[in-house]
This record gives structure tokens, sequence and C-alpha cells, in this order.
């Protein structure tokens, strides 16, 4: 596909076609028109179009919670996507909510997974940049547990947590 090969406004252009035709043709509500908005979506921040992207997950969530319910790992999925986008716009509060959403949602759904270390370094990132340092360090040193758990001591998910937390450490001085 154009979105696997890198081009991204190709991707844009026939997975902004395919929603279209979607929504002439099924519900509005419909989960094959959320899945293909999902994919529209990242192709959206691929290409540095994050308002866009944001619009697109932002539906796409209201069409997963409304046919799926809230607790359901897609709707984690958009939520860290959403998370990520509004952390790059430095919209701090927004992204630690819909990170934190998602982390309860991973971790009901899924426990002590890679995904739920995934968002709670998110937590932290978000938290040391808005100079919240021992959230950030609770956060990161959570993750770091979980990945050892996970994934054992020697791992670059490993390292990068604890490149955070000496980061963090040094900006408390």
């Amino acid at each position: 596909s154009q979105f696997e090969k890198g081009d991204f406004e190709k991707a844009i252009e026939y997975l902004a076609e395919s929603v279209q035709v979607k929504k002439d043709h099924l519900s509005e509500d419909d989960a094959s028109l959320a899945e293909t908005m999902i994919i529209l979506g990242k192709a959206y921040m691929k290409d540095s179009a994050l308002n866009e992207a944001l619009e697109v997950f932002e539906r796409a969530l209201e069409i997963k919670r409304k046919s799926q319910g809230d607790d359901t790992l897609s709707v984690a999925d958009i939520l860290f996507e959403i998370g990520t986008i509004n952390e790059t716009k430095n919209q701090f509060d927004v992204s630690l909510e819909c990170y934190t959403d998602c982390l309860r949602i991973r971790r009901l759904r899924l426990g002590h997974n890679e995904l739920v270390a995934d968002t709670l370094h998110s937590v932290g990132a978000v938290h040391q940049s808005m100079k919240n340092y021992d959230a950030a360090l609770r956060s990161y040193g959570s993750a770091l547990a979980l990945y050892k758990a996970v994934r054992g001591e020697n791992n670059l998910s490993v390292a990068t947590t604890l490149n955070n937390l000496g980061l963090t450490y040094g900006a408390c001085l």
C-alpha cells in the first residue's frame, strides 16, 4: 500500500476517499468507518498534519465508544494517539488525560504488558514536560519495573527509561 511505501500524501488521498465512500454507504457509526479513519489518522501523523489527525482520531474515538463501549483496547489505542498528538502540541493537560484513560483501559484489559509500560512511560514524559518531577519519577519507575519484568534487564526500552529517569533526577537538582 502507499502507506507502507511512505507516500503519505497518496495514502491520505486514497484513505480520505475511502472514508467518504464508506460515509455514503454505511451508518455514521459503523466500526469499519472508524478503522479506516484510524489508518487515515496515522497517515496524517506521519505527514505531520497533526490537526487533521486529531480531528480524524476524535471522530474514530466517538464511533468506537458508541459501537463497542468505553473500555476496549481499540479505544485505548486511539486515546494513546490523541495523547501523543496533544503532547507534541504542548497540550499537556489534554495529553495526560488521554494517556491516563488509556493506561486505565490497558491495565484492565492487558495487566502486566509492554503496552502498559509504554503508556506509563508516556505519562512520565508528560509529567516531566509539566515539571511534575515526582509524578514523572513514579511513572518512569513503574514503566522501568514493568519493562524489566516483561522484556528483561537488557533492552532499549529499559535503556530509554533509565535515561529519562536520569534526566528527570537532573532536572530536580
